[in-house]
Formats: C-alpha cells, structure tokens, sequence
C-alpha cells in the first residue's frame, strides 16, 4: 500500500521501507529509527509483527520521516493488537503534518490490513 500527497509544493509519499532504503540511505534511516528496530535490522533478524514505513520526498528521495507499527497476537483472529510505537520526522519538516499522516496511515494498516481490535498509541 502506498499513499501519495502534497504539501507545500512537495509531492510526497509513503511506503514500506525496503533493502534499497537501508543500502542507499544507510545513516539517514537509521537515525530516524528507534534503537529497538535498528538492532533488530541490525541483527538480521526477522521483523514479521513490525510494519515500518517510511514518508519520502518524491522528488529529491529523501527520507523525511519514519514510523512503526507492532501487531501483537499476529497468528491468532480474535485479539490483534495493533501497537504504533514510534514516529519519527526529520526536525526540518515537523511543521508539515507529516506525524499524523503517518499515524493514520499506520492505524489503517492495523484496522484494514491486519484485522485489529485496539489500537494503542506509545509515541
């Protein structure tokens, strides 16, 4: 799933975060990643319950800001919980709304794509 908008003349969108991301913009994703996530990328390890996406500048391809999401319970139907538990936005374009692009868009993954029951919100 992929989101495409404007703001301030800036065509922006966002996306799942991919290995193109992590060779190309090494530094850039992981500072904007909590120190959980980037051991566990780090680490080579499998992150199945997480969703991280990303919000890029479609025009310079730069990454502007980051967020994830955590589905607990993810083999069972009756109890997901979907955990949205950091965003980050380069300081340089906090004043666009992109945060709370961000949480929506992760909220409708947790609603519409994976089925949850609850959304909590740990930012």
């Amino acid at each position: 799933m992929k989101s495409v908008f404007i703001i301030n003349g800036i065509i922006m969108c966002i996306r799942d975060l991919n290995d193109m991301d992590i060779k190309n913009s090494y530094y850039d994703v992981m500072n904007l990643l909590s120190n959980d996530i980037r051991m566990i990328i780090l680490r080579g390890e499998h992150i199945n319950n997480y969703k991280i996406s990303l919000i890029e500048d479609m025009n310079s391809h730069i990454i502007l800001g980051i967020g994830t999401a955590y589905i607990n319970n993810l083999t069972t139907n009756l109890s997901k919980i979907g955990n949205i538990n950091h965003i980050c936005i380069q300081k340089k374009y906090t004043d666009f709304g992109l945060q709370s692009k961000l949480i929506d868009y992760l909220q409708h993954y947790c609603l519409a794509d994976k089925g949850c029951i609850k959304i909590e919100l740990n930012l």
